[in-house]
C-alpha cells in the first residue's frame, strides 16, 4: 500500500499557523555566516513542521486514483467505453469498432 503525505485546507490551516514556527527561535538561521548552514536549518524547522503537519497515511489504490472531476456520468461513460474497447479488441467486427468509435 502506497504512503503519501495527506492535505486539506485544514490541514494547511495547521501548518501555516503551526505554533512551531511562530515559536521557533530563528536565531541559527538570521545570524549564521555559512550560508549553506543556514539553509541547512532553515529546511529542517521547515521539514519538521511540514511532516508534523501532514503526517504520511497509508493510501488505498482505489482512494489515491479518485479525481474531483471524476463525476458519476464520467465514470458511466468510461466504464462503458472500456467495455466497448474490449469488445471490439476481441471481435475486431466493423460494427463493434463503430460503437466503440462513436
Amino acid at each position: 500500500m502506497k504512503r503519501d503525505h495527506l492535505f486539506g485546507f485544514i490541514l494547511l490551516e495547521i501548518f501555516i499557523n503551526f505554533e512551531n514556527i511562530k515559536n521557533t527561535d530563528w536565531t541559527e538561521v538570521f545570524h549564521c555566516t555559512d550560508a549553506n548552514v543556514a539553509y541547512m536549518n532553515f529546511e529542517r524547522i521547515i521539514t519538521t513542521a511540514f511532516n508534523e503537519s501532514f503526517r504520511l497515511v497509508h493510501l488505498s489504490r482505489k482512494w489515491s486514483k479518485d479525481k474531483k472531476w471524476m463525476t458519476a456520468g464520467l465514470v458511466a461513460s468510461s466504464r462503458t467505453k472500456d467495455r466497448l474497447y474490449k469488445k471490439w479488441h476481441k471481435t475486431r467486427s466493423i460494427i463493434d469498432e463503430t460503437k466503440y468509435k462513436s
